[in-house]
């Protein structure tokens, strides 16, 4: 059986995301790494896609609109919600003119590359065969993502060998 090869995190986003490039603060970009941030929970990780889908900066009140049809919370939960996401790692807050402006200093393709190989590596032992397997197994692949998948590594294997 042939190995499938291991693509680069933001190549495979780039081929297979419709999403917007992921978009960090001048500050942020260019800020030396730091150690990997702490995992986010559920309803944080709805927060930080709602930053990483609009404009930044943004406030309190422009991620509490993003995410109202998900959750009606009172300003003041987003805001302790933001708070704890600046405590750990995910967001930088300046005060301009009495606002808080919020900035992500982790963009959405790194977390989701760190977040995949921890689950990668927990449920699946870093193979991404047993990963494929246990989706194609239990029926959660359909004909449309295996085709997807297959003109994915075809793609892939095509730049590889030029």
């Amino acid at each position: 059986m042939k190995k499938l090869s291991k693509p680069q995190p933001a190549r495979e986003s780039a081929l297979l995301s419709p999403e917007p490039e992921n978009r960090l603060s001048a500050a942020a970009a260019s800020a030396p790494p730091a150690s990997p941030p702490k995992k986010l929970g559920e309803a944080e990780l709805e927060i930080m896609q709602a930053i990483w889908s609009g404009e930044v900066p943004t406030t309190s009140v422009e991620v509490r609109e993003r995410i109202k049809s998900r959750r009606d919370w009172p300003l003041s939960t987003i805001m302790t919600s933001l708070s704890r996401l600046e405590d750990k790692g995910f967001l930088r807050c300046e005060r301009q003119s009495g606002t808080n402006l919020y900035f992500p200093t982790v963009s959405e393709n790194d977390y989701k590359a760190g977040a995949s190989k921890s689950f990668l590596k927990r449920l699946y032992n870093n193979s991404a065969r047993s990963l494929v397997a246990t989706l194609y197994d239990n029926d959660m692949l359909g004909k449309d993502d295996i085709r997807e998948l297959r003109e994915y590594l075809d793609r892939l294997e095509e730049e590889k060998n030029g």
